[in-house]
């Protein structure tokens, strides 16, 4: 069985209400197409740290330094068991900060874009969409980190301090 780890960050301009969002490109072997935040699969070294790989991940992808990212805050930890491409389990660490620095770099993964709050759901988005929505009803306003698990097509999402019990 193949484990492996995924970091990943929604970005959000500092003083405007606009989040950084990569529409995958059309030649990208998994979710091509579709919207996400920025970030990528964790190396070896960096599964116990994530927000290291996740930091990496932004100034790869976008160019902004870890010196212009504020409030950098894990908010979920999705788990997944595959058995289609390759069987295994993922782990996907989403991370939420607020960026001092707009100017970005564009990436062969795709288009960045900023893109305004209330404009966000209105795209076609990866898997993370419902994360995204869970997001912005409840989990921007609280400090907990949560869980997302997939068990027989059923998504759910749970605060970490109840999915421990």
């Amino acid at each position: 069985m193949v484990v492996w780890g995924v970091a990943a960050a929604f970005l959000k301009m500092e003083h405007e209400d606009k989040y950084l969002l990569l529409k995958r490109s059309a030649s990208r072997e998994h979710f091509p197409d579709v919207w996400c935040g920025v970030g990528g699969g964790m190396k070896d070294n960096e599964f116990s740290e994530p927000e290291k790989a996740v930091i990496r991940e932004i100034y790869e992808e976008t160019g902004i330094e870890e010196n212009y990212i504020v409030n950098l805050r894990l908010k979920y930890i999705r788990v997944n068991k595959h058995t289609d491409h390759m069987e295994g389990i993922s782990y996907l660490y989403v991370y939420f900060a607020e960026v001092t620095k707009t100017d970005i770099w564009q990436t062969y993964e795709g288009t960045l874009e900023w893109i305004a709050r209330e404009e966000l759901l209105d795209r076609d988005f990866s898997p993370m969409e419902s994360l995204l929505r869970h997001y912005f009803s409840e989990g921007i306003n609280t400090d907990d980190l949560y869980v997302c698990t997939t068990y027989n097509g059923i998504y759910t999402i749970t605060p970490f301090n109840q999915w421990l019990r």
